[in-house]
């Protein structure tokens, strides 16, 4: 509760997601599951927003946030939409590296749904 107290001043930021991102791993953590699918939906729904973005390291919200997403459906037990998130994720890192140890998480969770 108090990361997303300490994260309110972040929503200035929200345009490039990582506000949304941030509020995201709380809600999650907190298990609060509609708010922080709500949260990850922003970075993950604006992609070109996201790649716009000036920043280092901004263009991450996007896959972390879909990533975030697959996992709040998965506490929700809806084994759908985590799977289309999880499958929306590895589209978006088709290229990455295999042995990325979040990307094979991923492919582990998606494995037991």
């Amino acid at each position: 509760a108090d990361a997303l107290t300490a994260l309110d001043t972040a929503a200035s930021y929200d345009s490039v997601g990582l506000g949304a991102y941030l509020r995201g791993l709380a809600h999650l953590t907190l298990q609060d599951v509609p708010s922080a699918i709500t949260d990850f939906e922003y970075p993950a729904t604006h992609l070109s927003m996201m790649l716009a973005a000036s920043a280092p390291g901004m263009p991450m919200t996007t896959p972390l946030s879909q990533l975030g997403l697959a996992r709040a459906y998965a506490l929700q037990d809806d084994k759908l939409r985590a799977r289309e998130a999880y499958r929306a994720l590895f589209t978006m890192w088709k290229s990455a590296d295999p042995s990325l140890s979040i990307l094979a998480a991923a492919h582990k969770e998606i494995s037991v749904l």
